[in-house]
């Protein structure tokens, strides 16, 4: 073994090269909520049929990236109907490029609860925010629907 003085080095090169790919390199398990499980509600209102979500009205909820938003859902039915109304609060990031948004909270209101003409109104109409408590609270007829934001936010690595 001529080179065994160049051993060290290579060791050394090894060790960096791993440190590097452990802290620096997104893992593809990014957790924005710091460890709090998102409170996602799954839309069972006429699930056997599948529906997306149209109208979306947004709303800022402070500077931190987080919006509140919400919309009906319709189905494929040629009624031209919507059966469901959504309610979430979003955070949007950026990561290398690419906008992206994370569900934290969401909500379906069936159509026989809702208020008439109320989701044709804008959402700040009938949704609030509360800064001081990161409380996000929308007003649906005489329900409230509570969402508390998070204290700590990890923005990705870029």
């Amino acid at each position: 073994m001529k080179n065994k003085k160049w051993l060290p080095l290579g060791i050394a090169c090894i060790v960096v090269g791993v440190f590097i790919v452990i802290n620096f390199i997104p893992s593809g398990k990014y957790d924005p909520f710091d460890g709090i499980e998102p409170d996602i509600q799954v839309c069972d209102i006429n699930s056997e049929r599948s529906g997306m979500v149209y109208g979306d009205s947004k709303m800022d909820l402070g500077d931190k990236g987080f919006f509140a938003s919400v919309g009906s859902r319709r189905y494929d039915d040629n009624r031209n109907e919507w059966d469901a109304y959504q309610l979430s609060v979003q955070f949007r990031y950026e990561y290398s490029g690419r906008k992206y948004a994370r569900d934290f909270f969401i909500r379906w209101v069936d159509k026989k609860d809702m208020p008439n003409g109320l989701w044709e109104k804008p959402i700040e109409e009938f949704a609030s925010y509360d800064e001081a408590t990161r409380t996000v609270t929308f007003m649906i007829g005489k329900n409230n629907y509570v969402c508390q934001l998070p204290e700590k936010i990890i923005l990705p690595p870029q």
